[in-house]
């Protein structure tokens, strides 16, 4: 998801070279992983395919952007520390939510997982970050302007932003 929106940057930039050279790189990396990764395990091997392809090309996607429009890591840092850590405490959630259920009997524990994993995963990193946001005194950013948003309908959500 960090690199979905990045082709429009090259585009607005008129840098579509680098945006082609980058899908290229990405399809050279992701084939021949999916190749073999998918021999090895199936569809689960093309899950892995893609994450590694995806972790592969993050950095040199970062690096370029910072360059091309002169952002400082530490600024990018600054912005992007809480939805990090709400996302590694997301992780640690549903991963625990998920194990603690491995009791309920074959049938439904699929569904289960699943139900409560994405339930216990959302509410989780919506309070954490929430709590991030207030512990940093309320920076500008996506949080209030959700805020706001959920004020301006439901008036109870007021005093997030005093």
């Amino acid at each position: 998801a960090l690199q979905t929106n990045t082709s429009y940057v090259y585009l607005a930039l008129g840098k579509l070279k680098v945006m082609t050279m980058l899908s290229g790189l990405y399809v050279l990396l992701l084939i021949p992983l999916l190749f073999w990764l998918t021999t090895q395990d199936g569809a689960i091997g093309a899950a892995w395919a893609y994450l590694v392809s995806a972790l592969v090309m993050l950095p040199v996607t970062f690096i370029l952007i910072m360059r091309l429009l002169d952002i400082k890591l530490f600024r990018l840092l600054s912005i992007l520390w809480r939805p990090i850590i709400a996302t590694l405490a997301m992780f640690l959630i549903v991963n625990q939510t998920v194990e603690y259920l491995s009791f309920v009997p074959d049938t439904f524990r699929i569904y289960l997982q699943l139900i409560l994993g994405v339930v216990s995963g959302a509410v989780g990193y919506c309070v954490i970050l929430l709590v991030l946001w207030f512990v940093s005194s309320r920076p500008a950013g996506a949080e209030q302007l959700l805020i706001s948003k959920l004020q301006s309908r439901i008036p109870a959500f007021a005093w997030l932003i005093k």
